[in-house]
């Protein structure tokens, strides 16, 4: 590089004597398909995207464009390279991206729900025929477990399209929303023949959103449900859950949740809190784990996750008692 403008300077440094791949992308060697060797090889203009890190550790998507520069001669002397930030643009494609998965997998989840909820009015209508109290009642517990399906699956998405700050309130007890969300659990742990435990370690109190994270356990103690339902050795595994609220040194509350189900294989550990990642195929639409991680984000906290295959998985989310100053 012989002369670089004054916002390249800011972004990059000083680039006096070295190459833009020195530059750019803290590279020892010269990236592939580097449009300015083309430029110089062929004298014409050339384009490519790049990711490149600026001097405060951003990631920065950018369009380059490169072009000759000719002496009296027409010999190519240099090339200039012009690059435009498409940092944003790039967010957006990929939101509008997820937003057409979102809709297939939503249109996909609707359509399973609603054909449990058909299943369950036919065995309904067939138990009022042969009037038999029995078969009415399994079939209106088949529709029952559906609404609460699709209520579950619109109640995760409108929070997931809200643009909101955390609802903060003082004087909030985590420990009293883990107890809720345990009595509010418990009966269908009993049902499904799954062991469900509450460690209450200090009365945490701070401020915090109580439907935030209400809608934290609340998701990872149904996914936790849902990784033993569907562990290949269930009926014959002693399956558990375990429900934890403790205060932190800094006077964070620290929730975990702990399973002993099928566990999330390692080659997918990555991509957990992706948007709509579920390892649950058709049974599952990823909106669980996003409204935790939207939870997490709120309160200026961490949320981290350990899982073995066959041994099962334990989520940890730290939520800072007061808001934390951003930067």
């Amino acid at each position: 590089i012989i002369h670089a403008n004054e916002r390249f300077v800011k972004n990059f440094g000083d680039p006096s004597g070295r190459y833009c791949y020195q530059v750019y992308k803290r590279r020892p060697e010269k990236c592939e398909d580097c449009p300015v060797e083309r430029t110089f090889a062929d004298g014409r203009r050339h384009s490519s995207e790049q990711l490149v890190r600026t001097l405060d550790g951003r990631d920065v998507s950018i369009l380059v464009n490169t072009a000759p520069i000719r002496d009296k001669g027409g010999e190519i002397t240099a090339v200039m390279e012009m690059s435009t930030n498409i940092t944003e643009v790039k967010r957006l494609q990929h939101q509008l991206a997820m937003m057409g998965l979102a809709v297939a997998s939503m249109a996909h989840r609707v359509k399973n729900i609603l054909m449990g909820l058909e299943g369950g009015i036919f065995v309904v209508n067939t138990g009022f025929e042969l009037d038999d109290q029995e078969t009415v009642n399994d079939g209106w517990g088949m529709v029952e477990r559906n609404v609460e399906k699709i209520s579950r699956t619109v109640k995760d998405l409108l929070y997931c399209s809200k643009l909101r700050e955390a609802g903060r309130q003082p004087d909030v007890s985590a420990a009293e929303i883990a107890r809720e969300v345990h009595e509010l659990f418990h009966p269908r742990a009993e049902q499904e023949g799954i062991a469900l435990e509450l460690e209450i370690d200090g009365e945490h109190r701070g401020e915090l959103d109580p439907e935030g994270v209400s809608k934290l356990l609340t998701n990872l103690t149904a996914n936790a449900l849902d990784a033993c339902r569907f562990d290949p050795a269930y009926g014959d595994k002693a399956h558990k859950i375990i429900l934890r609220c403790a205060q932190g040194p800094n006077g964070d509350a620290v929730l975990e949740v702990e399973d002993n189900g099928v566990g999330i294989p390692e080659d997918v550990h990555h991509k957990v809190f992706e948007s709509f990642f579920s390892t649950k195929g058709t049974e599952g639409t990823g909106l669980g784990l996003l409204v935790v991680q939207k939870v997490v984000d709120e309160h200026g906290g961490q949320i981290t996750f350990t899982s073995e295959e066959t041994k099962g998985t334990r989520f940890r989310a730290v939520l800072p008692g007061r808001p934390q100053t951003k930067a």
